[in-house]
């Protein structure tokens, strides 16, 4: 019971570093935002506009500002449509802290288009690091029932390439620091007193990614608990389904299939699932697994198994976490709601948001277009690992 405790803690670690370090960004970013005044000759936005043109990049980058109404405001580049996304605290400011936001975001943009080759590569690396650890967590978690050491060594190799591709995503945020500092440093117009707060700013930001990405690599180092873990198998007697176990493992094949048949459509079509199929999806598959995990004693039907867990981590993962809700409602919310945090609200700020109602109107609806697009084919097959299972339980293969 012991090492259960110490998973559900590391699993707890990665969340925990991430947070303190968007933490220590939003109330970083906010004392340097406070220290200087609103007086700079353009807003962050009306920079970016101005950079995007003077590096000819008008006719490959398009810059938005979105705001509350969208379905998230956020400062991020989409590389896939050509797009910068600025909030709008961040668009409107005349301060080097949100200069250095939007010279970060065009830093990526310049990056991606001047080493396409890199660029593709970042692009497939981070994916495909969220999906080997989908995959060696779902190895893991199936196999504390099952204790196939081969299943634990391949989870550990998943993890450690998970690890490794990590690299190419802080590569990703450096580059585009460095080069949106050099923008910085170029611009005439961003005063010699904004300077140190815009690379501190940029500094602050790069530390979020790298913090988090230090604490999912050290959990490598404790995988003895998960050894120790998968090493006693849990697979009781087998024996034989009810007629009503049948009948509900009948129907529940049919949802599932249902599911995957409607997901190949959304792929040809480059749509996204509605949320409401996914959760019936979820749903359907943990009850399955209950009937089935044991419905047969060959390796690969075990393997099988194991593979259909990849779509449970994450409710697997949230469940070890859960002890850890005190950590978030006792210290982290309340040290949330004390700090100052994100963006200093000004008179300057507010006159520019109202200035710029139509341009935020525009970017929540530019921005709602993008979302329609198709998921990524990759992420959107990872979500049928279950039809093997499916297979094996009716003896097809």
């Amino acid at each position: 019971m012991t090492d259960w405790w110490w998973l559900c803690l590391l699993v707890y670690v990665p969340v925990l570093a991430n947070r303190l370090a968007v933490l220590l960004y939003g109330y970083g970013t906010h004392r340097l935002d406070k220290a200087n005044e609103d007086d700079l000759p353009l807003t962050a936005g009306e920079w970016l506009d101005r950079e995007i043109e003077r590096c000819g990049l008008a006719d490959k980058i398009r810059a938005i500002v979105t705001d509350e109404s969208a379905v998230f405001s956020t400062d991020a580049y989409h590389v896939r449509h050509g797009v910068i996304q600025l909030s709008a605290d961040t668009y409107f400011k005349r301060d080097g802290v949100q200069w250095a936001t939007a010279a970060h975001e065009l830093g990526h943009a310049r990056f991606r288009l001047g080493w396409p080759i890199l660029g593709r590569v970042i692009l497939l690396a981070c994916p495909a690091s969220r999906v080997l650890f989908a995959v060696g967590a779902a190895l893991c978690f199936g196999n504390v029932l099952y204790a196939r050491p081969e299943a634990t060594a391949l989870a550990f190799v998943l993890f450690a390439v998970a690890a490794a591709l990590q690299i190419f995503e802080l590569v990703d945020e450096a580059v585009a620091s460095v080069l949106g500092l050099r923008m910085l440093r170029a611009t005439r117009e961003l005063y010699d007193h904004h300077r140190p707060a815009a690379r501190r700013a940029v500094l602050l930001a790069f530390l979020t990614y790298f913090v988090t990405a230090v604490a999912r690599a050290l959990l490598l180092t404790q995988w003895s608990i998960v050894r120790r873990l998968t090493s006693v198998p849990h697979v009781p007697p087998l024996g034989k389904l009810t007629d009503l176990g049948e009948l509900a493992a009948l129907v529940l094949t049919i949802v599932l299939w249902m599911y995957a048949l409607t997901c190949l459509v959304a792929i040809a079509r480059k749509r996204r699932m509605p949320p409401l199929f996914a959760f019936v999806k979820l749903v359907s598959l943990a009850a399955f697994l209950w009937l089935a995990w044991n419905h047969a004693a060959t390796a690969r039907y075990e393997w099988c198994a194991m593979l259909a867990f990849v779509e449970l981590t994450g409710l697997l993962l949230g469940v070890l976490s859960l002890p850890m809700w005190i950590v978030d409602s006792f210290v982290l919310r309340r040290l949330t709601k004390r700090l100052p945090l994100g963006t200093v609200t000004t008179i300057q700020l507010n006159e520019a948001r109202l200035r710029g109602r139509s341009q935020r109107i525009d970017g929540n609806a530019h921005l709602a277009t993008l979302l329609k697009a198709g998921d990524p084919r990759l992420a959107v097959l990872v979500q049928l690992t279950y039809l093997p299972l499916l297979l094996a339980f009716w003896r097809f293969i």
